[in-house]
């Protein structure tokens, strides 16, 4: 009897380094699922916070502000790594987001600058992927865009 229980153990010996293996990368690729889907979010969040930012940025940039922080009514284009103020705000909320992959474009709808004139933010993400295996899931364009009207 013991020499039947040491032959099938002999024979038995590389399948728990098998069943660890395959068990262990199922397990690996949940845990980056939600890391991944936990960087979405927060870059999620990161990018609608600045948005928000330079809305609030433009809403009191009007004809009636002083003249240093008159912006509009030519549109604004610039990737979030710009040195100007619309570049600026945006860039104080994007944390985990590469500032040079954000694309920036402020519209001025009405055509003028003057207060209750309609101003209209667009922004730009391609976001890329940590997993090779789920890329095709979360590498998408983001696009946020801010309706808000000049307050002065």
């Amino acid at each position: 009897m013991s020499s039947q229980c040491r032959i099938r153990q002999k024979l038995r010996r590389g399948t728990t380094i098998v069943e660890s293996s395959i068990v262990l990368s199922v397990v690996l690729l949940i845990v980056m699922s939600f890391l991944e889907l936990s960087l979405l979010v927060v870059r999620v969040n990161s990018l609608t916070e600045a948005c928000q930012n330079v809305s609030r940025l433009v809403s009191v940039s009007g004809d009636l502000s002083s003249g240093a922080n008159t912006l509009g009514p030519a549109t604004i284009q610039c990737n979030a790594e710009a040195n100007n103020s619309v570049a600026n705000a945006a860039r104080r909320a994007l944390t985990m987001v590469d500032p040079s992959k954000v694309e920036l474009e402020v519209v001025w709808s009405d055509g003028t600058n003057s207060p209750g004139d309609l101003v209209v933010v667009h922004l730009d993400y391609q976001n890329a992927s940590i997993i090779p295996l789920v890329d095709h899931l979360t590498d998408k364009l983001f696009h946020y865009t801010c309706h808000i009207r000049i307050a002065h």
